[in-house]
């Protein structure tokens, strides 16, 4: 009977003993959850692709987003002396019809350049012009003796343009200093008036130093007043 007795009391001793073994593990797993601090998730960087600006030969990179022009190019585009080549797309002067690399490249190209002394247009202009009530034509005279006439709504910022960002094929590479200009109207009259100025640079130059003499005497004779 004793024996019997021994043998429950150590079932009995052995179950308790499992019991608080078990009580303690799951003590420990669960403080061991609360304590664990959660994962950090990491997003990659979106990688920023960069273009080049869309005007033809422009190497500068843009990484703005939506942006298709460099800083320079996006003021001509702003100005409305930018249209596209239409052939490639690409953005050129307004002077021109084809890129370069259009013109030369394409056997069967259909290029037609603008005649010489074509008024210069932009449906552009219509915005920009809206608010506008004077607009000039200019003469420079470049650093090889030749004349550049042109036309545009504010004088100041398109002779800076000349000037400092040097964009404009016509003038590119050379120093132009401002000879002579008249406030002009409309931008109808400044663009005829550019057209009759090329004509007379070409044809009959010494009709542009008369111009220009008679109006640094002009300039002379406000300046005694």
């Amino acid at each position: 009977m004793k024996k019997k007795n021994v043998k429950i009391f150590k079932k009995l001793l052995s179950s308790a003993a499992k019991a608080v073994q078990e009580r303690r593990t799951n003590k420990l797993y669960e403080t061991t959850k609360i304590n664990e601090k959660p994962k950090r998730t990491y997003q990659r960087k979106q990688s920023i692709t960069k273009i080049n600006c869309v005007f033809q030969s422009c190497e500068l990179k843009i990484s703005k987003s939506g942006h298709k022009f460099c800083y320079e190019h996006w003021l001509d585009d702003q100005d409305g002396f930018l249209r596209k080549c239409k052939s490639c797309q690409n953005f050129i002067d307004i002077q021109y019809e084809e890129c370069l690399d259009c013109k030369y490249t394409e056997k069967t190209s259909t290029y037609k350049p603008q005649k010489k002394y074509q008024k210069e247009s932009n449906p552009r202009w219509d915005n920009s012009d809206k608010e506008i009530q004077t607009f000039f034509v200019y003469i420079l005279k470049l650093d090889d003796d030749t004349y550049y006439a042109g036309q545009t709504n504010n004088l100041k910022r398109r002779i800076f343009q000349h000037k400092e960002r040097n964009t404009t094929k016509s003038t590119k590479g050379k120093e132009g200093k401002l000879m002579w200009f008249a406030p002009m109207p409309t931008r109808d009259s400044a663009a005829q008036a550019e057209v009759e100025l090329k004509k007379q640079i070409d044809k009959n130059p010494s009709k542009i130093d008369e111009r220009i003499i008679a109006f640094r005497e002009l300039l002379n004779l406000v300046d005694g007043i």
